[in-house]
């Protein structure tokens, strides 16, 4: 099976429930454990889903067995939350004399110029549920080759019999960008922030010309 990051979920009505973030994967023997979906429905909510309940894949879509309801109420791995400000502080009746700081000649950050309103960007922290041990990638995992960066995960592929992971898709270039698939042969370590290849980023262009 293919794992493509932000491929459509789907339930066994085919509707969609979610898109595909991360995988969960046991860093000794490199076999998947799960799959993270954010929940179409849910909010800032990421699920884990079971391999036992994923009937297909492709390039776009992650087919399950179980219904909506029974995706909904699948363990969490994690929760986006705001936690500053308030999502419910008021700010328009902010007086123009309070807009500055003590002391200071500029207004603070986030502040608009001309208007009696500030408006503010509230910061999101993530609480994350990943067992202690494992490994995560997703999209931002980077991929590095002896000679530097190769590029980022784009998909993992997976032995359907071992549950191991068999390569990665790296997306690969800045301008012209082409995804490349890099068999894990080629892999020396894999860990949550990079995959580490024993190759040349030369070996890895070569996986694209066969």
């Amino acid at each position: 099976m293919d794992f493509h990051f932000g491929s459509r979920v789907l339930g066994n009505n085919d509707i969609g429930v979610g898109e595909l973030t991360r995988i969960v994967y046991d860093p000794e023997g490199w076999t998947i454990d799960c799959l993270i979906a954010e929940s179409a429905h849910m909010g800032e909510r990421e699920l884990q889903v079971p391999l036992d309940v994923v009937d297909t894949t492709d390039d776009e879509i992650v087919q399950l067995s179980i219904s909506e309801d029974e995706f909904e109420n699948l363990d969490e791995f994690s929760r986006s939350h705001n936690v500053s400000p308030p999502p419910d502080r008021d700010f328009a009746d902010v007086d123009q004399e309070d807009e500055l700081a003590p002391g200071s000649a500029s207004p603070p950050v986030g502040a608009a110029t001309g208007i009696e309103s500030i408006a503010f960007v509230p910061i999101v922290e993530e609480d994350l549920y990943i067992p202690s041990g494992d490994g995560v990638i997703d999209r931002s995992t980077e991929v590095w080759a002896t000679d530097g960066l190769a590029g980022n995960v784009r998909a993992v592929t997976m032995d359907n019999n071992t549950r191991r992971i068999s390569g990665v898709v790296v997306r690969h270039g800045t301008v012209f960008t082409h995804e490349i698939m890099v068999p894990v042969e080629l892999v020396e370590s894999m860990r949550t922030d990079a995959v580490v290849l024993k190759v040349a980023r030369s070996a890895v262009d070569a996986q694209h010309s066969r």
